[in-house]
């Protein structure tokens, strides 16, 4: 009877272990069991590992401690063949996809993955695919993905809100169509057809219009330039006709087209009473409560410069008490007041030409006065010498009546600010000294006399 041995336990090895030493080339690629035959108990030799040499085995341990950390986690986690081997990048896939596409080439295998006989080598497509969904481009799809996402809106949104024109309104109605332009503004619109409404009315203009713009993807009917709108935005545009009234007091003198215009007239009026113009005025107006209102006119309220001269300039009789001042008389009091000495005696009946003038008496002046007058205030300097002063030294070594110069004497010089103000040219009150400068010092004489 034979002697029968049992077969010892064949050892199994794990996935990862086959995948591993297939890779290597060390154990034969695993085929289907095949039915053993009758006498398989004779013929069985037990199953052993081949054993590798010392030196390999060392060199594969240090292998394993040098690894990094993710490696020994992806190993353990059992994520299946090959999940223990190191990841290739994306950029490596793809060229180890090229290089196998030269025909008689086949590209290298890609540890821990399967690939397809179909579709051996990987197209741009699919490497962009694999970059945003695959596990190792997570971050970096995520990125490449909204950067995509921000030019596919940029595009659409710029291709859906593309303007050409800007629409132009007068409240709610749709006067035309204007380029577009991101620095055209209503304002300026209205600014500009107001001015052209002035030039052609020759007047100040008032609307209560308000211009508005709206940008338009496509204009429904012609559009226009700038200019062009502005002329057809001055055409419909409602207005008013605006213009400047002088008033003197309560009184409206007459109505000019414009405040530039009031302004001209008035400076005409000053222009006689300015003595010089190298004079520094500080102040040019008038006496009277003199007003320019802007106002709604028409058409026929409107003067002329020539007229409102002619209205301002004429003169008119004032009847007002005068109280008589120091160093007053008749003919210079008349002369003042644009009057005459019979019409003095004829308004003043206790007054004869004998009659003396006393300090504090009042009379009435019937006087012919501008229906303006223009009151000036100026400053004017003037030179003027400051007299010497005489000193006396006595002397009580000498007899009295002894006199003897011991210092000549010498006037200074001194500038003097003067302000001066004059109604109608005439001055009216007296001058005001404001400020003074030495120019030379003034030296004393010095006179000696005698005391014994």
């Amino acid at each position: 009877m034979p002697d029968f041995k049992p077969m010892p336990k064949p050892v199994k090895l794990s996935k990862s272990k086959r995948v591993s030493e297939q890779s290597l080339g060390k154990t034969p690629p695993a085929k289907s069991p095949e039915p053993p035959p009758d006498d398989f108990r004779q013929n069985t030799v037990p199953l052993q590992r081949p054993e590798r040499p010392r030196q390999e085995r060392v060199a594969e341990r240090e292998r394993e401690r040098e690894r990094p950390p993710e490696y020994h986690e992806r190993k353990g986690s059992g994520r299946g063949i090959g999940s223990h081997l190191p990841e290739v990048s994306i950029l490596d896939q793809y060229k180890r996809s090229r290089k196998g596409s030269s025909p008689g080439r086949r590209s290298a295998p890609i540890p821990g993955r399967r690939r397809s006989r179909r579709n051996r080598h990987a197209s741009p497509g699919q490497l962009i695919l694999s970059l945003l969904m695959g596990t190792g481009g997570k971050v970096l799809g995520g990125v490449v993905a909204t950067a995509i996402a921000v030019v596919i809106i940029y595009f659409i949104a710029t291709n859906i809100t593309t303007y050409n024109a800007l629409a132009v309104y007068i409240g709610d109605e749709l006067i035309g169509y204007v380029a577009f332009s991101e620095e055209l503004e209503a304002s300026f619109l209205q600014s500009q057809a107001v001015s052209r409404m002035e030039a052609r009315e020759n007047a100040q203009i008032q609307t209560f219009d308000v211009v508005t713009v709206q940008p338009a993807g496509r204009a429904g009917g012609e559009v226009l330039a700038q200019y062009e709108m502005m002329e057809r935005l001055a055409a419909v545009m409602s207005f008013n006709i605006m213009g400047t009234a002088i008033e003197v007091g309560d009184t409206r003198v007459a109505i000019l087209r414009s405040r530039a215009e009031a302004e001209n007239a008035l400076q005409q009026l000053q222009a006689p009473h300015l003595l010089n113009e190298r004079i520094y005025y500080d102040y040019i107006g008038f006496l009277e409560d003199v007003r320019m209102v802007d106002l709604i006119i028409d058409d026929n309220d409107i003067s002329t410069i020539e007229f409102v001269l002619h209205e301002l300039r004429r003169y008119a009789t004032v009847m007002e008490e005068y109280m008589v001042q120091e160093g007053d008389n008749l003919s210079a009091i008349a002369e003042r007041h644009n009057t005459t000495l019979n019409q003095i005696y004829e308004d003043n009946t206790q007054i004869t030409p004998a009659t003396v003038l006393r300090v504090g008496d009042v009379i009435t002046l019937r006087s012919s006065r501008p229906y303006l007058s223009v009151r000036t205030v100026e400053t004017v300097s003037r030179t003027e010498p400051v007299p010497m002063t005489f000193d006396e030294v006595e002397n009580p070594a000498e007899p009295r009546g002894f006199l003897r110069i011991i210092q000549e004497g010498e006037d200074g010089e001194r500038e003097v600010d003067l302000r001066i103000t004059r109604v109608n040219g005439i001055q009216t009150e007296p001058e005001v000294e404001v400020g003074s400068r030495v120019i030379s010092e003034m030296v004393p004489q010095i006179t000696e006399i005698g005391t014994r």
